[in-house]
């Protein structure tokens, strides 16, 4: 059994002679003529858009957009090929020119969300995709007003009894044509008691205050960061 392992690898090492990795060395013309050799590891190029940055807003319909990408082979291959997408539309913009540079310019149509994507492969088949997607948003209204919030339930000035339950609910909207609310908080005192994401009816439930007068407020925030403020907080009293 040990004369056998030892022919067997010496067989290894004589078939991996013409295997080395290419480049300078002794075995360069013996690696071309090696077809049974392993083929190594190809990892998919990596995409990345860096322009648009993502929730970029633009203010004509159609949208003239500037897209910009990054591609990097971890392997070091060169870049076959590479596309942008514009939501179903495969192939908007298309790239084979090895080492880029992969920009181009386009028209982009509809007002409110776009998404973007993008593909590149290598020489030796891999196709790798963004990470993660860019989002636009084509806007000719105003554009990022912040949201404004009142509270429907309680009523100002009503009374509850000590440790009981309620709710209040408020309204919450945004007058941006593409803008949606994102989560509305509810504060009591000034301390955040509750946040809820799940509009339209937001609403936050109360239990057990003890007795003192309370001050209700909410704020809400927009699908673009803004932040909006309610100029009628309500005053409660809990006996």
């Amino acid at each position: 059994m040990k004369k056998l392992n030892l022919l067997i690898l010496a067989l290894i090492f004589i078939t991996t002679l013409g295997c080395n990795p290419p480049g300078p060395g002794p075995f360069d013309d013996d690696y071309d003529r090696c077809n049974d050799c392993p083929t190594p590891d190809n990892y998919p190029p990596i995409v990345t858009i860096t322009s648009p940055q993502t929730n970029q807003v633009y203010n004509t319909n159609p949208a003239t957009v500037n897209i910009q990408l990054s591609v990097i082979d971890p392997d070091g291959d060169d870049i076959a090929s590479a596309q942008i997408n514009v939501d179903t539309t495969m192939g908007v913009c298309t790239f084979t020119a090895p080492a880029g540079p992969y920009t181009c310019t386009a028209t982009v149509s509809g007002l409110c969300n776009h998404v973007i994507t993008a593909t590149a492969t290598d020489v030796r088949g891999a196709t790798g995709y963004i990470a993660s997607i860019t989002n636009i948003t084509i806007d000719t209204g105003t554009i990022n007003n912040p949201p404004t919030s009142t509270i429907t339930d309680p009523g100002p000035d009503s009374i509850f009894s000590t440790l009981s339950s309620f709710t209040i609910s408020a309204n919450s909207t945004d007058k941006d044509i593409c803008d949606y609310i994102d989560k509305t908080e509810f504060y009591v005192d000034g301390s955040l008691l509750c946040t809820d994401y799940e509009g339209p009816s937001w609403t936050c439930n109360v239990n057990g205050l003890p007795a003192g007068t309370y001050q209700l407020n909410v704020i809400a925030y927009d699908s673009h960061g803004q932040i909006g403020t309610n100029t009628s907080p309500v005053n409660i009293t809990v006996n």
